[in-house]
This record gives C-alpha cells, sequence and structure tokens, in this order.
C-alpha cells in the first residue's frame, strides 16, 4: 500500500480497489471488530458469498489482530451452529442476503453489504495475535475440528514461495479456491505481498470451467491455483478454447496429482508454463513441493510431492517412529514452522496428534 498505492489489488465483474483503498478499507473494518471485541487471541466468523468485500474482511480481520474462521454460507445450519459456538466468535461477517439461513447465535453480526465503507482509515493498526485462521475440518470422521494456523507458519510459506524462480514477480492471480479452503489464503496474501492483482470470480463461473477457460485468457490470468479435481476438466477446455493465454504457472493441491494426456496438451498450449505440485494437510498448510516445467509429454505420469519448504523438516518414519530406509514405506511426520498450534478446544487431541519432534529436542 506504500510503495504502489495506485496499483489494483482486487478486481471482480469491472470494480476494482487499488492497494490504498484496500487498505484504508481494512483498516476502517479492522477497527470496528475491534471496537467489537476482536483482537489477540479472538475468533472472527466470515460467511460470505465470493465478493470484493469478503476479501477485504480477510485483510480486516488480521489487522484487527483476531484470526479468521470462514463458514461456507451453504453449510447446514447445524454445523454452522456448531462451528460458532466452538471458536466462540465475538462477531461475524456476513450479508443482509444470508442472515435468513444463518442460525442465530451468540456473535454480533457485521453485514458486509450494509457497512460504511466510506470510513476508512489512514492508521495500520498494530495486530500482536498469533493467529492467522482456524479452519474447519470436514468432520468426516467425527465432529469438526478447527485447525490454528500461525502468522509464523504462513508468513515462512509467502516468503518461501516469494523466493521461487518464476514465483516472485507480480501476477495476476485467479482466486478460484474456496474461502473455507486454506489455499485461498495463498491466492490472497502471496499476490499482496507482491503487489499483483487477485481475480475474484463469483460461484457461477467457478462451476463453469469451460467458461472459465475462456475467462483465465480474456483477463489475461498469469497466475492459478486449483485441485487436481478442476484442473483435469479445465485442462479440456483450456487445449481446445484456441485462444491467447497469459498463464505461466499453476499450482495443484489437495490430491494427487496424475499427468494426463489432456494436461499435457493444456501445458503444450500454455507454452513455458509450469505445474506446481504443492502437498500439505490442513494441519500445515504447505509442506513440500515440486516444479515441472519444460517439454509436457516428457513428465512423469504421477510426479512426487517434492522437497520441504523453508523451515520445514518430513521424516518417513515405521510403527516405532524410528526413520525407515530409503525405498521402505512409513509414515510421514511433519515438523517445523509450518506446522499448526493444534486444535481449537481439543486439548486432547492436539497432544495425540502434535507430538514432541524426537530429532531436535523439544520442538513440534
Amino acid at each position: 500500500a506504500q510503495a504502489t498505492p495506485d496499483a489494483i489489488a482486487l478486481t471482480m465483474n469491472g470494480t476494482s480497489l487499488n492497494y490504498c483503498e484496500l487498505n484504508r478499507r481494512a483498516n476502517g473494518l479492522a477497527q470496528h471488530l475491534i471496537e467489537n471485541g476482536a483482537g489477540a487471541g479472538s475468533l472472527i466468523g466470515i460467511a460470505c458469498e465470493r465478493t470484493i468485500e469478503m476479501a477485504v474482511a480477510v485483510l480486516a480481520v488480521l489487522k484487527s489482530g483476531s484470526a479468521y474462521v470462514p463458514i461456507d454460507p451453504n453449510y447446514p445450519a447445524e454445523r454452522v451452529s456448531y462451528m460458532l459456538a466452538d471458536c466462540q466468535a465475538p462477531v461475524l461477517l456476513t450479508q443482509t442476503s444470508l442472515l435468513e439461513q444463518l442460525p442465530a447465535a451468540a456473535a454480533t453480526n457485521v453485514c458486509l453489504d450494509q457497512f460504511d465503507w466510506s470510513a476508512g482509515d489512514d492508521r495500520n493498526p498494530q495486530p500482536t495475535g498469533e493467529l492467522v485462521y482456524a479452519i474447519y475440518t470436514s468432520g468426516s470422521t467425527g465432529k469438526p475440528k478447527g485447525v490454528e494456523l500461525t502468522h509464523a507458519g504462513l508468513s515462512n510459506l509467502i516468503q518461501w514461495q516469494a523466493a521461487q524462480p518464476g514465483l516472485a514477480e507480480p501476477s495476476r492471480t485467479l482466486q478460484f479456491a474456496s474461502l473455507s479452503f486454506d489455499v485461498s489464503f495463498q491466492e490472497l496474501f502471496t499476490t499482496w505481498a507482491q503487489g499483483g492483482t487477485v481475480v475474484l470470480i463469483n460461484e457461477e463461473l467457478r462451476r463453469d470451467l469451460p467458461q472459465l477457460a475462456t475467462f483465465i485468457a480474456t483477463q489475461q490470468i498469469e497466475r492459478v491455483y486449483l485441485p487436481y479435481a478442476a484442473l483435469q476438466p479445465l485442462a479440456d477446455s483450456v487445449a481446445t478454447a484456441g485462444l491467447d493465454y497469459k498463464v505461466r504457472d499453476i499450482i495443484v493441491a489437495g490430491e494427487q496429482l496424475q499427468i494426463t494426456p489432456a494436461i499435457k496438451k493444456m501445458f503444450t498450449v500454455l507454452s513455458g508454463a509450469r505445474l506446481h505440485n504443492q502437498y500439505g494437510p490442513s494441519e500445515t498448510h504447505v509442506v513440500t513441493a515440486f516444479t515441472l516445467a519444460g517439454d509436457p509429454q516428457r513428465w512423469m505420469p504421477l510426479p512426487p510431492i517434492g522437497t520441504p519448504v523453508a523451515n520445514t523438516c518430513v521424516y518417513v518414519l515405521d510403527a516405532h517412529r524410528e526413520p525407515v530406509p530409503v525405498g521402505v514405506p512409513g509414515e510421514l511426520y511433519i515438523a517445523g514452522v509450518q506446522v499448526a498450534n493444534g486444535y481449537i478446544h481439543r486439548p486432547d487431541l492436539t497432544a495425540e496428534k502434535f507430538i514432541p519432534d524426537p530429532f531436535v529436542g523439544d520442538t513440534n
């Protein structure tokens, strides 16, 4: 905001905010949150449809010193009620159109479409909070668990990515991921930290991959984060669209990457583009990465998950938590700054899953 105040930070459907405007709006909302109980150690819920205000809200929560809890407004009411009660959010950032479908909660509702954005603020708060977000797991094996990720880990990820060849320059980045998926943090903050532009899309376009392929070309998108489940069908559309693409990098996460004939054709069209395979569970965000470049016809069918990011270690251990020899299967353990603080209000489970690292002393 200080270095390039007039550069476009955020755009959607013809509406844009430059870095100065983004910063002032986020500051204004942050001050409002602080007045309503936000601060270090508190968690603020965000239940919004995909809008510019949603992205501003994420930044505002961090400026307030709080961490954000993304809540998909399409979740069942019972799940939303559980999440709000579990995280004890003093404030829920939402929209007027969603109020009727959201369950009653102790949190104060702040509707972003009713907020007075003209009351922006040039004063930057000085937050002291340790946490960035708490993202809840699916709950497929029991109650959903809120995973607490820290500023230290996510700042480390941003700085590591900015140091990678080809990923250091500002880019026009597609904001594809749901806010409830941790990749959305990467989309926003790796882009903003480099002075690039986040390009938001609505839910309809997000689900229409042939139209999205056209949008990526016409909007001159340069960087895309996708789950493999979306990459594969998008590849077919890109390969046959006959359009001029500016894409330099596609980052894939969330499930095992497979290099299919369609993906090879896609990267033949995206001449010179690179494919980055990133891996990490919700409890760590990204911990390893592997980059595919050059002739896509020579890419291996099942790329590895790569090597650890900065300040992170991975171990392959046996049932006794001893390192296995090279080539012997084992279980993956992750250590270093990327590891989360633990689970919200689940000390027993945190103690079970987040154990001391026996190879470097008492760090997790």
